[in-house]
């Protein structure tokens, strides 16, 4: 507590899951040889990383 009364509040953390609703699709990856991701792809992929 700081000395005129007023409390910090700790900065707000976010889930993994949090993060991961946030992100969009991730398209085209032919530029980094990687051919598109399907929606099933994606899903798999995010779950790994949920998972992680």
């Amino acid at each position: 507590m700081s000395g005129n009364g007023e409390t910090k509040s700790a900065p707000a953390e976010l889930t993994l899951e949090q993060i991961i609703e946030r992100c969009n699709p991730m398209g085209n990856l032919d530029e980094l040889l990687i051919g598109d991701l399907t929606s099933a792809d994606e899903d798999k992929f995010f779950g790994i990383l949920e998972g992680a």
